[in-house]
């Protein structure tokens, strides 16, 4: 019986940990006159989306970061999105660039804070495992 307690914890354990990464794709396969753009979020982002120029890049992917290669010279508009509906306002960002030969840009993406309903859930979901713990079991 311990055994499945310790399997109950070590799964709620795997179930909360990260698997973010951080993604690299390309906008165009023409390297001449291009520049990279990296969009770094303040927390790992899920199901997250990139578009430049309503063009999609990222669709749907747990990300840490995101570095978009060979991106055009001009202006372009990037967005940021994420579908989670446990942040208290939507992420949404939008960023007017403007590129230049050989340039090198980073984008800071802010996330929005949790809403009270994840962590209720989430202390939910930690307290309870304990509680097989301290409920004496019947001899």
């Amino acid at each position: 019986m311990k055994n499945f307690h310790l399997g109950f914890l070590a799964a709620a354990f795997l179930l909360f940990t990260s698997c973010a990464k951080d993604l690299t794709v390309t906008y165009q396969m023409e390297s001449a006159n291009t520049g990279k753009v990296v969009l770094k979020p303040s927390t790992s982002t899920d199901r997250t989306m990139v578009t430049i120029n309503d063009q999609l890049v990222v669709d749907g992917k747990f990300a840490k970061s995101v570095t978009i290669l060979n991106v055009p010279n001009g202006d372009h508009v990037i967005h940021y999105t994420a579908d989670n509906s446990f942040y208290k306002t939507p992420l949404k960002a939008e960023f007017p660039i403007k590129m230049e030969n050989g340039k090198s840009m980073t984008k800071l993406v802010e996330v929005p804070p949790y809403s009270t309903g994840y962590w209720v859930l989430t202390t939910g979901a930690l307290i309870l495992p304990w509680m097989f713990f301290l409920v004496p079991s019947n001899p």
